[in-house]
């Protein structure tokens, strides 16, 4: 994905970041790093579920992502870790009258866990573990977005590029609770039509990603 094509507050934001991580003075001798701020891009693929009164096969466009991920220091080898992300796709729709059907749409998480980091001096593998809320939001007028408890499961590599800046490497897979016959993406108006009545449970996504992060 393109640093350019991406929003111009994320823009700005990792700007700042990386200006802050170059300005801050060294720590004190033998003083650790209590906490870490890491803007990523990414690129997401997968989420997969069908609509119950159409029969249709629908799917999230596989497209880029962004957002931003804060570490707090526990232990040696643990963090808290705080995650948001943000991807613009789309959805298509197959198996309708119309199989080029698509609608606008952003899909963010907000989940909050943990990350345990192994041994290592300036590479450390990591595992982490967060839970919280997705949020779907169709971009058409006159329909709401809907939130659904979600959890993540991701590993990767943390490396150390100065005493305040590391590039973090990592995959990720998110799984989002869909109740059997949730209906999505109503008309804000209460007049009850919805886009979709999915059919399933959990919709699976996957997603790449890199960032620059400033310790302090």
């Amino acid at each position: 994905m393109s640093f350019a094509r991406l929003p111009a507050a994320f823009k700005t934001l990792v700007a700042a970041i990386v200006y802050l991580g170059l300005a801050v003075p060294a720590l004190a001798s033998g003083e650790e790093s209590r906490f870490e701020i890491t803007p990523y891009a990414a690129y997401r693929v997968g989420g997969t579920f069908d609509d119950k009164n159409s029969d249709a096969s629908l799917e999230l466009r596989e497209a880029s992502a962004w957002g931003l991920v804060v570490n707090g220091r526990v232990q040696v080898d643990t963090e808290w870790e705080f995650l948001y992300s943000r991807q613009s796709t789309e959805i298509a729709a197959s198996g309708l009258a119309n199989p080029q059907a698509l609608f606008d749409i952003d899909v963010d998480f907000l989940h909050f866990g943990g990350t345990y980091l192994f041994d290592g001096e300036r590479v450390r593998p990591f595992v982490a573990l967060t839970v919280g809320a997705t949020r779907f939001s169709p971009g058409l007028p006159g329909f709401s977005a809907r939130t659904y408890a979600s959890a993540s499961l991701g590993a990767g590599w943390k490396f150390r590029v100065g005493e305040h800046i590391g590039l973090r490497l990592e995959a990720r897979g998110f799984g989002t609770l869909i109740d059997s016959s949730s209906r999505l993406f109503c008309a804000s108006d209460g007049g009850g039509a919805c886009l979709i009545v999915a059919r399933g449970e959990v919709l699976y996504q996957w997603e790449a990603r890199a960032g620059f992060s400033i310790r302090f």
